[in-house]
């Protein structure tokens, strides 16, 4: 016989892709010398600071959000200190978010569904 009568109240309904801290994590300069602040919960760059929603270190991507926007960022690392980055997929809709191009990480100048990987360099 059961005789366990308190209600559970556990409300965590999230969802965790990966609960290892973000790799891209840290202080990074782009190649217009922009400074990016990147946590496990925010992109942060001079004219916004967009929440992290989800990410994922073992497939490199993350999905951040503006305004009423999703994005999926990829990135690839060429050394500690620098790594390259590619927005992939925009949309309105966190369910239909999908690459909307071809993505080479092999082709730094093209294979960024057409256009280039940007760099990120650390900043010291």
């Amino acid at each position: 016989t059961d005789t366990d009568t308190d209600a559970d109240t556990d409300t965590d309904t999230d969802t965790d892709t990966d609960t290892s801290t973000l790799e891209i994590a840290g202080t990074w300069l782009d190649i217009h010398d922009h400074t990016h602040v990147i946590t496990d919960d925010s992109w942060t760059y001079p004219s916004s600071s967009d929440p992290v929603l989800e990410f994922s270190n073992a497939d490199d991507w993350i999905i951040t959000t503006y305004s009423t926007m999703f994005y999926r960022t990829r990135w690839i690392w060429e050394s500690d200190t620098l790594w390259y980055w590619c927005v992939t997929a925009v949309d309105t809709d966190l369910a239909s978010l999908e690459d909307y191009g071809p993505i080479d990480p092999d082709d730094l100048d093209a294979g960024c569904a057409g256009d280039i990987w940007a760099p990120m360099m650390q900043v010291d």
